[in-house]
Formats: C-alpha cells, structure tokens, sequence
C-alpha cells in the first residue's frame, strides 16, 4: 500500500467515523471505551493529515459561516410550528440522528430545534457565537469562550445533540454546586427534547450513581466520573472481551450490566477544560481498601513509641511546607542504638529510619483541630482549602495509622491500592471528546500534543470591555 493511498484511505476513514454516533449497541459493545493501542509512524502520520484537514483545508470562518446559514435556515421554519408539531420534529431528528449517525445537515437540524426549544421553555436564545462554540465540540474540539459568553447555555447544543443520537453523555463541571445547578437550569430544555438528566456529587449511595448514569445526560465532577470508571473497571477486570461479558450475562442470576455504574464512555463535554486536563492531568486518582494486619499495627505502635524517645530537636530536621522530617546525623544513631535488640523489620536500617521520620511527622507535622480532628475516636482530615472534614479519606503510606497511634484512637486497617488512573489517561478514553474554556489557547500546544485536541477561539456576542 502506498503512503499516497494510505492517507486518502484514512482521511476517508477519518470522516466516515466522524459521523459515528458511540453508544452501547453491537458495533460498540455493552461498554464502549476507546482502546488503547501503540501508536506506529503511519497512526502520527494520520494525526497529522487529519489535523490539516480541519484547519488548512476547511478554513474555519467559511465551515462555521454555512453552518451558522443551515441553522437560521431551519430555525427559521422551526420557530413558527406549534408544540404538538415541534415535539414531532424532535422525535423524527432523535431517529435519524440515531439511524444515520452525526451528519453535518442533521447536527444543524438538531441545534435549530435546541435553539427553539431553549427560547420557549427557558426564553434564552442561542446567539451566533454560541452556535459556533457548539459546533466545534460537536466536531470533538475545544472552543475558548470568553467569560459571560453563556458557556452554560452554549453546552446545551452538544450535550443535547449527542444525547439525541442516543449516545450517553457526561458534562463534566468542576464543584458539586455547579453540577447540580447547571443540571437543574437547563433541565426544561433536555426534557422537552425527551432526555433525561442525572447528577452524580459526592456522598451519593452506588444505587443513586448508577440511576444517574442509566439518565441520558449526566452532570458530574471529573473526580466523581473517574473513581466510578475505576470501579467498573474492577467489575469488568475479569472478562478480556465483549463476548466474555455477554456469556457471562446468560449465565448470570445479576448480570455484570447490572453491577456497573456507567454506560461505558461515549461522549464528554468538560467545562474549564485546561484546568482539568493541564493543571490536573498527571495526579494520580487512586481507588484503595482496607487491609487487616496486626503486624502492621505493631509496626505503627513501635515507631510512635521510637518517635517518641527522639525527643529532642538535635535528632531531626523539619520541612514544615511539605510535612516531611529528616532525621540527622545523631538521630540515626541514636535509633541504632534504641533498635539494635529489636527484630523483624527494624533490623533493617533503611527501612527503620523511614517509619520512624514518617512517625515523627505524625508527632509534629500534622495537628489536631488544624489538620484533622478527631470524632468519635475517628481521626478525619480536614479539607486545607474547606475547612471540612472528609470522614471518607486517609493519609497514606502509614501516615493515618501513625497519627491515631498519636491520638490513642484505635488503627483502621490500612489503604491498598486497588486501581489508580490519571485525568490524562481516563479522559483520552472516551470516544468522543471536547470541552470549553476561557484560556485554552495559552496551554492549545500541549492540549493537541497529549489528547489530540485542536483549541478554536470563538468569537464574542458582547464587545470586550478592555
């Protein structure tokens, strides 16, 4: 195969799958993810081309401008019919978005009939530039989109229009309080479409979680969506295909469906974008459980107590920005001496020497009613940017053992890792993929680099005030 045909074969590939509509069916599976694949030199080449294709041979002003055209065209038609009438429009755009996938004439089909919709039961009109920043997720793309611009109201386009062609969407938004109330103000809009809308926020019972997901529209926080990923993930652990868990599903009195929470990860819409995939995109989302050892309790009991001897300043040194001490010079030897008739893994020098600077920062790094309080014989951190307790978190690597030690409370098992994921890696998994921002073009270079994304700077509805 030549490289010239190569790259025709998948620039039309390209285009034919951009249409696709990824959501739980045969071609898809029961949960439909990204798969995760080496990338040859014919994969980047493809990127490349696929990349010009959308910004070089497409310029974006004339795409949006026919777009904008198709959307007044219908709208105009649209805004005169009845209700009765309108709701069969939007139930003949639902099966033809779902039959014949996101097609150009039919995503500007089903923005005209969210704009009308938008107007009678929220009297919010859809300006050209919000147009324009729906169209370009719906194209998988970041648009920036100044503050006041209604990025709100601008995310109804392609939330409303993925989840018409029936692909299950998540709109991911940064606190609890905006998931519920975005949820809560666009809601006349889904449900007149005939979707229903979820929310997912902390505290919620698996029963409550998964109601939410099986909605057709789910608002969620990037750190709720991504820990109950994790736990699908362990569900689904043990079947290496699609017909593994459909076997398993006959035999089964409960089946695997019925124990996962999400529908698989088809479509996400990410507010603040930048913040999320850049800021946050490397840490570490770790899914842990409780372990019983009695000799890591032992263990936490003998370093406090070692700790304890090192009582003076001479023995160690503190970092109090990132809570850690050192022991010095003198304070190795001295816990030479005090471990020297001790067994097990204290015979160790090393390892002695790191459980005992780790029992020493539970001393005196971290202090009750500052950095955790103390209920019920419960040690429970408090949030540094808060003020609240989190009953459900702990300290790691021994830490929250060592400090209830410290507190005379009694040591809660301690956390196993189970799974851990990346923001990184968790959202290059969905199939299709966009968000919107007020400053993506500042981080646009590592925005395509690591997930692919082209950043479009939409213009404004209101002139800037400079």
């Amino acid at each position: 195969m030549s490289l010239r045909f190569a790259a025709l074969n998948g620039l039309l590939f390209a285009k034919t799958e951009s249409f696709l509509a990824p959501h739980p069916n045969v071609f898809y599976g029961q949960y439909p993810i990204k798969k995760q694949k080496k990338s040859s030199w014919l994969d980047a080449a493809m990127q490349g081309i696929n990349k010009l294709s959308s910004t070089v041979f497409k310029p974006q002003g004339k795409t949006h401008k026919v777009m904008l055209n198709r959307v007044h065209a219908s709208h105009k038609i649209i805004e005169t019919l009845s209700d009765a009438v309108l709701d069969k429009f939007i139930i003949d755009i639902k099966c033809q978005l779902h039959r014949k996938g996101l097609k150009d004439e039919l995503v500007c089909r089903a923005f005209a009939i969210i704009k009308e919709v938008a107007k009678r039961e929220l009297n919010m009109s859809h300006y050209d530039s919000q147009l324009t920043g729906g169209w370009i997720m719906m194209q998988g793309k970041i648009a920036e989109m100044q503050t006041g611009e209604g990025k709100t109201l601008t995310a109804t386009l392609p939330v409303g229009c993925g989840a018409m062609a029936s692909m299950p969407v998540h709109v991911v938004t940064v606190n609890d309080y905006l998931v519920e109330r975005d949820a809560e103000l666009m809601r006349p809009v889904y449900e007149r479409l005939g979707l229903t809308v979820g929310c997912v926020i902390d505290g919620m019972s698996d029963e409550e979680r998964q109601q939410a997901y099986r909605c057709d529209i789910t608002y969620c926080t990037s750190q709720q969506v991504t820990f109950d990923y994790l736990r699908d993930r362990l569900t689904l652990k043990k079947f290496t295909t699609e017909l593994d868990l459909k076997i398993s599903s006959l035999y089964q009195t409960s089946p695997v469906q019925d124990k996962l929470l999400l529908r698989g990860l088809s479509f996400v819409v990410v507010d603040e974008i930048d913040s999320v995939f850049i800021d946050e995109a490397r840490t570490p989302l770790i899914l842990s459980s409780k372990s019983e050892n009695n000799q890591q309790e032992e263990l936490h009991r003998e370093a406090i107590w070692l700790a304890r001897q090192l009582d003076n300043t001479i023995y160690y040194l503190i970092e109090s920005r990132s809570k850690q001490v050192t022991l010095t010079e003198h304070g190795e030897n001295y816990l030479k001496e005090l471990t020297a008739n001790m067994q097990g893994l204290w015979s160790g020098e090393r390892r002695s020497k790191i459980l005992v600077q780790q029992a020493l920062s539970a001393l005196h790094c971290y202090e009750k009613d500052v950095n955790y309080i103390v209920e019920e014989g419960q040690i429970q951190i408090i949030d540094e940017n808060t003020g609240r307790s989190m009953p459900d978190r702990s300290w790691e690597a021994g830490l929250h053992q060592m400090i209830e030690e410290k507190e005379g409370c009694e040591q809660t098992g301690q956390n196993q890792t189970i799974a851990r994921i990346s923001y990184q890696k968790f959202f290059s998994r969905y199939l299709k993929l966009s968000g919107m921002t007020g400053t993506a073009l500042e981080v646009s270079g590592e925005l395509w680099r690591t997930y692919g994304l082209s950043t479009c700077q939409v213009p404004t509805h209101k002139p800037l005030q400079r």
